[in-house]
């Protein structure tokens, strides 16, 4: 929008521009299990990582045929497979990895505007 505010000399324009967008979306990612944060409270309820798994919980649904043992992340790392227990005594059969979806939903707002005024001095040879 805009006008004169004096006739041929000066002029005032605006212009305003909203988005109003609630936006979702899903992402594939990894996530720890539900069993590897029970362990971690009940072997080390002190440890830092316990705190932040407990403290920040996933917000990821696992899907539960995409599970990986601690058996099929530790593998064979030149120390040897896991045999009866992994790392920090975990049972070699516990879940501690799955993939799920993790959905994101929020609105998007968007505000812009701007205002202008426009003057010509000199009778118009000089803007």
């Amino acid at each position: 929008m805009g006008g004169p505010i004096r006739k041929d000399k000066t002029f005032i324009f605006g212009t305003w521009d909203q988005l109003r967008e609630n936006k979702s979306d899903t992402q594939l990612t990894t996530s720890e299990t539900p069993e590897l944060v029970n362990f971690m409270r009940a072997n080390l309820a002190n440890n830092i990582s316990t705190s932040l798994l407990t403290d920040f919980p996933t917000a990821v649904s696992i899907d539960l045929t995409a599970l990986k043992t601690v058996e099929d992340v530790m593998g064979d790392n030149g120390m040897g497979a896991c045999t009866t227990t992994g790392p920090l005594g975990m049972p070699r059969a516990m879940p501690v990895l799955g993939a799920g979806t993790y959905a994101i939903q929020g609105p998007r707002p968007g505000l812009q505007w701007n205002v202008g005024v426009d003057h010509n001095f000199a009778n118009g040879r000089d803007r």
